[in-house]
């Protein structure tokens, strides 16, 4: 992975948060539904399979929101949201603060197939 880059993209995570901003490391939160954070868990495994550094629910700087996984590779990084009951059109205003930097996955829990999910 190239470090610069990497650092680049980790400069917009809030290190101090009291959430605990860890690369790869699974924070599951009793807030969200069970659909919700196991969906988010499989896809977190995915990612760790396919050779991403993968933050849950990070907290970015300059109040630019909490993704629920921020995933990076070498050349990539991605903000996934997982939807359960919301639309896109709910989630807008959230995906127009994220820094153009990232790419914007959405992911709906309804019928939702890791099998099938390709990133």
């Amino acid at each position: 992975m190239n470090k610069n880059y990497k650092n680049y993209i980790l400069d917009y995570v809030k290190h101090e948060s009291l959430c605990g901003n860890k690369t790869n490391c699974f924070k599951y939160y009793k807030n969200n539904t069970k659909e919700h954070e196991m969906v988010k868990f499989q896809v977190y495994m995915k990612l760790i399979d396919l050779g991403y550094d993968v933050l849950i629910e990070p907290e970015l700087k300059r109040n630019l929101g909490r993704p629920d996984i921020l995933a990076i590779s070498k050349n990539r990084a991605i903000i996934i949201e997982i939807m359960n009951t919301e639309t896109i059109n709910d989630m807008k205003d959230k995906f127009d603060k994220y820094p153009i930097d990232f790419e914007i996955e959405p992911i709906n829990c309804k019928g939702f197939k890791i099998e099938e999910w390709e990133i």
